[in-house]
């Protein structure tokens, strides 16, 4: 059986593309805008973790299964990674359109520019 080029090995889209964010997950790059950027780790995970999850909200809790030890991470440490991942990926920072703060709820990335429904998937943050 010959394996697709745009599926990874675990037959999930190679090439996961939203807004002006697209993310090669066989060649670990990002590209925003036609500029790519080299993620650390944890940030890469966490973009595509929102990016397979686009258009739901994730809580800290969801998000902080990335970490090794997520039970004793610190829930801030989500905010701080996701301010840096803005500082990259966001045209302005103040009013991000792409990973988008949902009060008392976490954090979705938006499909759409002016995206302002999202499904909920959890309690609070």
């Amino acid at each position: 059986m010959t394996q697709n080029p745009n599926r990874t090995s675990a037959g999930q889209p190679r090439i996961l593309h939203i807004q002006d964010v697209e993310l090669d997950r066989a060649a670990h790059r990002v590209r925003v805008r036609g500029r790519v950027f080299a993620l650390p780790p944890k940030e890469y995970d966490l973009l595509e973790m929102l990016m397979l999850n686009a258009g739901t909200v994730l809580d800290r809790q969801q998000l902080l299964q990335l970490w090794p030890d997520p039970e004793r991470a610190d829930p801030k440490t989500v905010d701080v990674h996701v301010l840096r991942l803005r500082r990259k990926i966001e045209r302005n920072r103040s009013r991000p359109t792409h990973i988008r703060a949902v009060r008392g709820l976490g954090y979705v990335f938006d499909t759409e520019p002016t995206a302002p429904a999202y499904n909920q998937t959890s309690g609070g943050v």
